[in-house]
């Protein structure tokens, strides 16, 4: 699980966000602790704006987070 990941869809593999949830344990938002396998994987740089699906664009982001970095302007 060591090597670079991606696919060409919007949406990771199962490998690949096996990948994600083990480089991460947990959500990526400063103090957060929700475990990574209960979180999105989100883009760092979003899809729609170039960013690839692949390992290292890709981090958990639990619901509540994800929506405040879309919605709220946390980046």
């Amino acid at each position: 699980l060591n090597e670079h990941r991606w696919n060409e869809g919007h949406d990771p593999t199962p490998l690949l966000r096996e990948q994600v949830n083990l480089t991460h344990p947990t959500c990526v938002f400063p103090h957060c602790t929700r475990p990574s396998r209960s979180c999105d994987a989100d883009h760092i740089i979003e899809h729609d704006q170039g960013g690839p699906t692949c390992s290292c664009n890709l981090a958990p982001l639990c619901r509540h987070h994800h929506r405040l970095k879309t919605h709220g302007g946390w980046t």
